[in-house]
C-alpha cells in the first residue's frame, strides 16, 4: 500500500488550520484596501505565533518577526497568495464603492431599461482615456541577468492628447473624438487617423463642457436618435458631462443620460474594465514600430491619431469588445455579487448587466 504524504512538514510552526486562518485573514486586508507589507505579514505571523502559544524559532523573538524563510515557504504552501504592486485608491473612492449605491445605479438602470424598452444595440457606453505622445515601451527580449533594460521613447515626459469613444452593448462604435492641447483647429491633426474620427482642441487638452457638446453632435450624427426612438448613453459624472448645454441637446434629441455613481468608474465603467487595456498595448506596439522605422525623430501630437488608427480598429472593434466584455463578465447577479468579498477583485457589474446579461432585461 502506498503511504500517504503528510500535508504538514514536522518543523513548521503552524498548523494547517492555522495557515488557512492567517490566509484569510491576509486576503480580507487586501479587499479591506488595508493590504499587509511582507514585513507587517512577519511580524503578524510572530504575533500570532505568542498568542497561540506554539513553538517558534528563538530568531523570531529576537527579532520580534518571522523569518525570511518562512514567509518564503508561507507563500509556497498557500499559491493563492502573492506579492502584489497595489494601485493607490483614495479614501473617496474606497468609501463611495458600496453595495448601497451600485444597487441603487442598477435600480436606476432597470427603471430606465423598462421604461423606454432598450434594446442592447440602443445601449452606449462613453468614456475619456488619454493617449499620450509618450507611453512605456512594450516587453522586449533582452539579455538574461542585465541589471538594466533600455529602450527609446520620444522624451521623458509626453503631451497629453484626450480620446473619447463611444461602444454600445453588441460591440457597435462611433469613430472617436481627440482633444489636442491647441488653441485653433488643425485638419491636419487627425490626417491618418481612425476613419470618421474628430478633432477637437483646447489649451490644457482635456474634457470641456464645450467640446464634450460637440462629441455629443457627433455621436448622434451616427446613432440618428430621436425623441421618438431614443437610446441610453451611460457615463461617469465628470463635469463637462453634465454641461448644460449637453443635458439640453440630450433632451431634445432623444439620448437618455445615465451617470456612474461617483468614485465607482474604476470599477462600473465597462471601457475601463475590458476594452482600454488591449487599447493601450497595442499603442505601445505602434509607438515603438514608428520610433523604430523614423531613427532620431520624435512622436509628436500630429502623429498621436494615426498612431491610434490600428490599435483602434484592431482593439476596439465589435469582435473584440464583445469578446473582452464576456470574459470580464462573471454572469451573475448584482446583487448577489457583494455578497462574496472575493469578487470585489474582478468587479464588472456593469459588464454583466449590459453586455452579458440580457435576460434580466426581458
Amino acid at each position: 500500500m502506498k503511504s500517504i504524504k503528510n500535508l504538514q512538514h514536522q518543523s513548521q510552526i503552524f498548523n494547517l488550520q492555522q495557515e488557512e486562518e492567517l490566509s484569510a485573514y491576509l486576503k480580507t486586508c487586501c479587499l479591506l484596501n488595508h493590504g499587509l507589507t511582507p514585513k507587517e505579514t512577519r511580524q503578524l505571523a510572530h504575533q500570532y505565533a505568542v498568542s497561540s502559544n506554539v513553538r517558534y524559532p528563538p530568531n523570531w523573538l529576537a527579532n520580534t518577526e518571522a523569518s525570511k524563510d518562512w514567509f518564503t515557504g508561507f507563500l509556497k504552501r498557500n499559491p493563492t497568495l502573492s506579492i502584489r504592486k497595489p494601485e493607490a485608491t483614495s479614501q473617496a473612492r474606497a468609501v463611495g464603492f458600496n453595495r448601497i449605491v451600485v444597487n441603487q445605479f442598477y435600480e436606476n438602470l432597470l427603471t430606465v431599461r423598462m421604461k423606454y424598452n432598450f434594446q442592447p444595440c440602443h445601449i452606449w457606453n462613453c468614456d475619456e482615456t488619454n493617449v499620450p505622445t509618450v507611453l512605456q515601451p512594450p516587453n522586449i527580449l533582452a539579455t538574461k541577468g542585465l541589471k538594466q533594460v533600455s529602450q527609446t521613447v520620444s522624451a521623458e515626459r509626453g503631451v497629453n492628447v484626450t480620446m473619447l469613444c463611444f461602444v454600445n452593448a453588441i460591440g457597435a462604435s462611433v469613430p472617436p473624438v481627440f482633444i489636442y492641447p491647441r488653441k485653433k483647429p488643425n485638419a491636419d491633426l487627425i490626417k491618418g487617423g481612425p476613419p470618421g474620427c474628430v478633432g477637437l482642441v483646447h489649451e490644457s487638452g482635456w474634457m470641456t463642457g464645450d467640446n464634450f457638446y460637440a462629441s455629443m453632435k457627433h455621436f448622434h450624427d451616427f446613432v440618428k436618435s430621436s425623441i421618438e426612438n431614443p437610446v441610453l448613453l451611460i457615463f461617469d459624472n465628470h463635469s463637462s458631462h453634465i454641461d448644460y448645454h449637453v443635458v439640453q441637446f440630450a433632451k431634445q434629441n432623444g439620448i437618455i443620460l445615465l451617470t456612474f455613481p461617483p468614485h465607482c468608474s474604476h470599477a462600473l465603467q465597462p471601457l475601463d474594465v475590458a476594452v482600454f487595456g488591449p487599447f493601450k498595448s497595442g499603442l505601445k506596439n505602434s509607438h515603438n514600430e514608428w520610433l523604430q522605422s523614423h531613427p532620431g525623430q520624435r512622436i509628436s501630437i500630429k502623429e498621436v491619431a494615426s498612431l491610434c488608427r490600428i490599435p483602434y480598429m484592431q482593439k476596439i472593434n465589435a469582435e473584440n469588445i464583445v469578446l473582452d466584455l464576456k470574459r470580464q463578465g462573471s454572469f451573475r447577479s448584482t446583487k448577489k455579487l457583494f455578497q462574496n468579498p472575493d469578487t470585489l477583485l474582478q468587479v464588472s457589474l456593469t459588464v454583466n448587466v449590459i453586455f452579458n446579461n440580457h435576460k434580466l432585461f426581458s
